[in-house]
């Protein structure tokens, strides 16, 4: 499998003819997880659903704008991420599978419900839950109460789990007794290699069980042979190999005596 994550990779002018060249390299899953919101033009969703990706999953941390601009910080994301979802829905060629993202925060996840809702209303029969890790802004001060986020997407998984497919993200699994089927350890992690602009290689599962502590209730759990333990999220030092803003300032080019044009060095 290869997952193009981001970031956001469809800004990357060579995402489509990636995803071809993973399908013609042997990798039988490929994932595009992207905020959608270039999928508004209907010609961009139209090719990258037909580009050889067999999931293609949409990031919504909101059912509406106003909760969804609040957790990206863009008035006018929430619209053009419904209409390319609507898009891809359109031509999306049989055996590519669509599903939505939520990343559960202080100020969203009492609204998994209406998130759900809304998947469904878009036409999207797969939903992942993902709960917060120690990674850059998430810390404690945006983390929700971790039994309460959890609560409520037992009762979601509850009343939609029979229509829809869950997954439950990022989540040790005494939070969610009866729930295991829906939960994704950290056991497959250990195989996912992520790959940076500026680092060639990070592993997933490595960083993240540095992050993790195991506690006195970890001692007899049955799962605790591939569970690290708890996040620890009072203290969130930033990756050395995330790209910073600044590595992305380039310097303005003259190109004559009357004008300036910015380009990319």
């Amino acid at each position: 499998m290869v997952d193009f994550d981001g970031g956001e990779p469809t800004l990357n002018p060579e995402l489509i003819p990636l995803v071809r060249y993973a399908r013609s390299a042997g990798y039988d899953r490929i994932n595009v997880t992207t905020n959608g919101r270039l999928c508004a033009y209907e010609k961009f969703a139209r090719s990258l659903v037909r580009s050889g990706l067999t999931t293609l999953l949409f990031s919504v941390h909101g059912h509406d704008a106003q909760s969804h601009a609040q957790q990206v910080g863009v008035a006018e994301a929430f619209e053009q991420t419904v209409q390319g979802i609507r898009y891809c829905v359109k031509h999306a060629p049989p055996g590519v599978e669509l599903g939505m993202n939520i990343t559960l925060t202080k100020g969203n996840h009492q609204h998994l419900e209406a998130v759900t809702q809304l998947a469904w209303g878009l036409g999207l029969r797969w939903l992942n839950i993902q709960f917060l890790t120690p990674f850059g802004r998430a810390t404690r001060w945006i983390a929700p109460d971790t039994q309460t986020a959890a609560d409520i997407a037992m009762g979601v998984i509850d009343r939609w789990g029979d229509r829809m497919k869950f997954q439950v993200i990022n989540l040790p699994f005494c939070f969610m007794p009866g729930y295991e089927r829906f939960m994704l350890g950290d056991l497959l992690k250990l195989q996912r290699h992520m790959i940076f602009v500026n680092n060639e290689d990070v592993n997933l599962g490595d960083y993240l069980a540095a992050r993790r502590v195991k506690k006195p209730v970890c001692g007899p759990c049955p799962h605790a042979v591939f569970c690290g333990g708890f996040y620890e999220m009072d203290d969130v030092p930033e990756p050395p190999w995330l790209v910073r803003p600044e590595d992305l300032d380039r310097p303005a080019v003259e190109v004559d005596s009357r004008r300036r044009l910015n380009v990319l060095a």
